[in-house]
């Protein structure tokens, strides 16, 4: 294992960058989330039931009509034009949230979630799925983080 130097230090600079925008695109999924909740319960005037029931909700592409969006007690799941789920959002049995990325290959790439405790994690994947980068607080609110080598040895780790 490496010690910390500067090499590290950019490496570990460009993964908070990543994870900062990792961060403010869940942001504003979860603002255009709840923005189509609020709206949704304005139904127009000539509706007249307040509620639906279903076990599952997928919205349609208005020009391919291909599924976009589920909603389903499982979870949340974004769909792209190929039909490759981009985005999931699900909570655990323990009601802890988790929000998981894919590329546009279906690849695992990212993974942020609170255990049920509430400590943060983020993970970054690589183009083949394997874990590179480890982030987290542990319930005692001490952060750790972890840089992984291709053959998931680890390469710094902070403290």
């Amino acid at each position: 294992m490496k010690t910390t130097g500067s090499r590290d230090l950019q490496a570990v600079s460009l993964e908070v960058t990543k994870m900062k925008r990792l961060i403010a695109v869940t942001l504003l999924l979860s603002v255009g989330a709840v923005t189509v909740a609020v709206v949704g319960q304005r139904l127009p005037w000539f509706v007249s039931q307040q509620s639906f029931t279903a076990r599952e909700f997928t919205v349609y592409d208005g020009v391919s009509a291909d599924p976009r969006v589920r909603l389903s007690a499982h979870g949340l799941s974004l769909i792209d034009k190929e039909g490759s789920l981009r985005l999931g959002m699900t909570l655990g049995e323990d009601g802890a949230p988790t929000l998981t990325f894919f590329d546009a290959s279906r690849r695992l790439r990212a993974v942020i979630s609170l255990g049920s405790g509430g400590s943060p994690g983020l993970t970054l994947h690589d183009s083949t799925g394997k874990v590179r980068t480890l982030m987290k607080v542990s319930p005692e609110d001490v952060p750790a983080v972890v840089i992984y080598d291709a053959n998931g040895g680890a390469m710094t780790k902070l403290p």
